[in-house]
């Protein structure tokens, strides 16, 4: 393997030391809809997708959220992470991922207010009954019963992560979450035990946390993809406030990492971040609580270039950056970055045309840059082997099709 291009830049590739488990590197493909289950499951697409991933290099991948109950259904293909049904499909990627040395962790989820009644048929659930401003629906408050079935609901998915062979679980209270609506003001407005104080309002992650991690027992990792600011200028979680919150739930002991991302109902502008966001815009949020606890952190926001994800680690604004989109535009670029290659690697346009698919066309995931990405179980996107005789060979047209020729033939 040829040196990398400065030997500054290496910090990316040094080992991350997650509690019992190593990641290889740095790069975290973070967790992100794909559409791509069939009966809520994970399917060959879903392997061959992740894999590549990690054979590119990816030293942590979190595979796509999986709702712990049956009163959140937010999009069409969703996993659905409470049938154990699921742990086929846990197991299959795994085993790929695995297979080229990286780390797999399940995404556990409910979007409370942020779901579709539209698909499960049931009202949504929300710690308080306040507007849903993108649906314009009024979600159900819940009572202790249904708060009990969704800690419960956790804890049962839990076990079926663990059963299929990943490495851990990453909850999610980040910007669609039913945890993050307990934790913010915003949403919470509830009078009894699960509302009003900080404390109260930590009273319901808290429940998660401990079930969850009571469940895979202490060598399994367990993350927390944790809301750094949900940008409502007239309330809700505040940097300073997300810190205070990761300080309380890193001080139980039970997590092994906090992924820092941002947003809420309202700033789509935030939480679909386009060419309009400048690259690395949530770093500082990642920072912030870097600052606050003693557990490693990622951060994300559109960051696609190894050299500023390696910047942010020098500085010590983050342990990890997620590089999702990134990797969905060249899954092999920790390998060419690594090789000393970075004028091979196919960048991320940040333009959102392929890769967002909460839409009415419920789309499957591609890359507008990357045509294989989501194809790569598809035989005319498998690896090619070299002809045996070489030819010269003249393409006629610069377009996308001859652009792509040259780049088939020359490989």
């Amino acid at each position: 393997m040829k040196p990398a291009v400065n030997e500054s830049l290496e910090r990316l590739f040094t080992p991350l030391l997650l509690s019992r488990k190593t990641a290889p590197n740095r790069f975290i493909f973070a967790a992100h809809q794909t559409n791509f289950a069939t009966h809520h499951r994970f399917t060959e697409r879903h392997v061959a997708y992740y894999a590549a991933r990690a054979a590119g290099g990816a030293g942590l991948i979190v595979l796509e959220g999986s709702v712990v109950h049956r009163s959140d259904w937010p999009y069409e293909y969703i996993i659905f992470g409470y049938e154990a049904a699921v742990v086929d499909g846990y197991r299959q990627v795994a085993e790929a991922v695995h297979r080229h040395g990286a780390l797999a962790l399940a995404q556990l989820t409910h979007s409370g207010m942020q779901g579709s009644s539209h698909y499960s048929q049931l009202p949504l659930w929300a710690p308080s009954p306040v507007p849903e401003v993108n649906s314009r629906e009024l979600p159900q408050a819940m009572d202790a019963d249904d708060i009990a079935a969704v800690i419960e609901g956790f804890r049962q998915a839990a076990r079926y992560a663990m059963d299929g062979g990943l490495d851990g679980v990453e909850i999610n209270a980040g910007q669609d979450s039913l945890i993050r609506q307990f934790l913010s003001p915003l949403t919470n407005q509830r009078g009894d035990d699960y509302g009003g104080s900080l404390d109260n309002r930590l009273r319901f992650a808290r429940q998660i946390i401990e079930r969850v991690r009571h469940e895979v027992g202490s060598n399994a990792l367990v993350g927390l993809r944790l809301c750094g600011d949900e940008y409502a200028p007239w309330a809700g979680i505040k940097p300073e406030d997300a810190a205070e919150i990761a300080q309380h739930l890193a001080g139980d002991g039970l997590l092994d990492f906090i992924s820092v991302t941002s947003g809420s109902i309202y700033t789509g502008h935030i939480t679909r971040p386009g060419l309009y966001q400048p690259p690395g815009f949530a770093v500082h949020l990642a920072a912030q609580i870097k600052a606050a606890v003693k557990l490693p952190v990622f951060a994300q926001g559109s960051i696609v270039d190894p050299v500023m994800a390696t910047a942010l680690l020098a500085e010590g604004k983050a342990d990890a950056v997620e590089m999702t989109r990134a990797l969905i535009a060249d899954p092999e670029l920790p390998l060419k970055f690594h090789e000393g290659r970075p004028g091979d690697i196919r960048p991320c346009l940040l333009s959102n045309q392929d890769n967002i698919i909460s839409l009415v066309q419920n789309p499957r995931l591609s890359c507008v840059n990357n045509p294989a990405a989501g194809y790569e179980q598809e035989t005319e996107f498998a690896p090619l082997k070299p002809a045996r005789n070489q030819h010269r060979v003249l393409i006629v047209g610069g377009g996308p099709a001859g652009l792509e020729a040259a780049r088939i033939a020359a490989n």
